[in-house]
């Protein structure tokens, strides 16, 4: 209702205030954040990234331009789980709602819509900057203008040396990581297959 729209409508605007000159609109409008060589500042908080490398098969692991990312840079699990999440979306992007429906299906949408700004602030504590995480245009986005890179895609591109493991291990009955999962293991048995690696296969 009108409510939950001025609710986002407070987030679009407290989003834009603090992400400042970094933050541009998606398609439709202009281009994503980009990074000059002078504001590029690896783990300043205001800085852009320009790198992020993700693991995804056999854990979970983020490196922002050669900087990994420790454990304990995740106080909170619901920034972990966002940036999981966004890694599996095509392009690193989703749908706003689509975001609040996959990771907090249990509440409404102004709950919802408050535990998504605070996973987006969490992640961009965890991996140092505030444009790792941009909200805008009714769209959730993983570092855009950043190249980022991951295990998956490369398993799913075809390379076999990618694969480290099951698809998030700590995170093996989340529906939101269920659709990749499979994909994930229906790879690997069709490697495994190609390659006549019986005895792996039945494991």
């Amino acid at each position: 209702g009108g409510r939950v729209r001025s609710v986002f409508a407070s987030f679009v605007h407290r989003e834009a205030a603090s992400l400042g000159g970094l933050l541009r609109t998606f398609p439709g409008g202009s281009g994503p954040p980009r990074c000059s060589p002078r504001e590029y500042r690896p783990g300043a908080k205001l800085g852009c990234i320009e790198r992020v490398e993700l693991k995804l098969l056999g854990g979970f692991g983020v490196v922002v331009d050669g900087r990994p990312v420790a454990e304990s840079a995740w106080p909170k699990r619901s920034g972990a789980d966002l940036v999981k999440l966004l890694a599996l979306a095509d392009g690193g992007r989703m749908a706003r709602d689509a975001v609040m429906e996959a990771l907090w299906p249990h509440l409404d949408a102004e709950a919802a819509a408050r535990s998504l700004y605070k996973a987006a602030t969490y992640a961009r504590q965890a991996l140092g900057s505030r444009s790792a995480v941009v909200i805008a245009e009714g769209s959730v986005a993983l570092a855009p203008g950043a190249e980022v890179t991951s295990d998956l895609r490369r398993f799913e591109a075809g390379d076999a040396d990618a694969y480290g493991g099951e698809l998030l291990p700590d995170d093996r009955y989340a529906e939101w990581a269920a659709g990749a999962r499979e994909r994930v293991h229906e790879l690997r048995v069709e490697l495994l297959r190609r390659e006549r690696r019986w005895s792996e296969l039945v494991r």
